[in-house]
């Protein structure tokens, strides 16, 4: 039974020391955390695509941020913040060929703009959000169960996942209830 715990605690261990540097390069890659990178103008920013990485891309700053807009190709660039507050892309792709992208950051990914203050709230107010769940989660699993101590953790592990179903859940029938109540009323559903 120790063994198990050891060994669970061990492999998820292992998993955050695999995936960390994958999403935080990923995180890197976006509009915000280019952005939040080129803090001051002359402010330099590099990024590297390999074949593996090319599938989430990086911000082309020539299209505005979305779907289908990123740079997928595998390669290196560099992201420069001019004097005028544009952001300036030399890309160079792994066959050899050099590209240059243009573009101002918009508005809305602007750290002091109202958007991305109103994204941190609900950030935070989503880790809250889960924290609290996983908890209460935890707690009634293990509370509410008989046995070792080993059958209790993996109760309490179930209630963290029933936890976060009923979240996504709730969250699915609010999209829906709000996509509806939109396509109702004629207006548009905003991204």
């Amino acid at each position: 039974m120790v063994g198990g715990i050891v060994g669970g605690a061990l492999a998820l261990i292992l998993l955050c020391a695999i995936y960390g540097p994958f999403i935080r390069g990923a995180l890197q890659r976006t509009p915000g955390g280019v952005i939040k990178r080129l803090t001051t103008p002359g402010a330099e920013h590099h990024v590297r695509l390999t074949w593996i990485t090319a599938t989430g891309g990086t911000w082309n700053p020539a299209k505005p941020p979305g779907i289908g807009n990123p740079i997928f190709t595998p390669g290196h660039g560099t992201y420069r913040l001019t004097d005028d507050g544009e952001v300036h892309l030399t890309w160079i792709q792994s066959s050899g060929e050099k590209r240059t992208y243009e573009g101002r950051i918009p508005d809305r990914l602007r750290p002091s703009s109202p958007h991305r203050r109103r994204v941190r709230h609900v950030l935070h107010l989503v880790v809250l959000l889960y924290t609290v769940v996983s908890i209460s989660g935890f707690a009634i699993g293990y509370f509410a169960s008989s046995g070792g101590v080993g059958a209790r953790l993996g109760y309490g592990g179930l209630g963290v996942l029933a936890g976060w179903v009923a979240i996504w859940f709730v969250i699915l029938v609010i999209n829906i209830a709000r996509g509806t109540g939109n396509a109702l009323s004629g207006s548009k559903i905003p991204e």
